[in-house]
């Protein structure tokens, strides 16, 4: 058997291929459920792609209410954002506490965003 090269680019029908001398190995590659992801990090807006990349704020159909609560959600994250909403935490909290009602609004904004897209979303702190 000669050698061969073989695609292995994800638009090659989810098989990747190998050869070991004359023997031939083929290998599934994970079909992976690709999500939308509700994540604050240091980008222009929290909610990423099924790329992997972030999305603009414009790119899903979601109301301006949801939106303005994930700005203020996200600006408390970033807290530079003057022309945006700040989220805060109930008075009286610890530091923990307020960190667990910060994360405790990314679920309930992500419940909020599956509502509205009617599909899957992650969250991660």
């Amino acid at each position: 058997m000669t050698d061969q090269s073989v695609d292995v680019s994800p638009r090659n029908s989810g098989e990747r291929v190998a050869e070991a001398g004359d023997d031939v190995l083929v290998r599934r590659r994970r079909r992976r459920r690709r999500r939308l992801l509700l994540y604050a990090d240091y980008v222009p807006w929290p909610l990423w792609g099924p790329n992997g990349g972030p999305l603009a704020e414009d790119a899903l159909p979601l109301s301006e209410a949801t939106k303005l609560r994930i700005k203020a959600w996200f600006n408390a994250y970033e807290a530079h954002r003057p022309d945006w909403p700040l989220w805060t935490a109930p008075e009286g909290l610890s530091p923990e506490e307020d960190e667990q009602a910060w994360a405790d609004e990314g679920e309930a904004i992500r419940a909020i965003l599956e509502a509205e897209l009617g599909q899957p979303v992650d969250y991660e702190t």
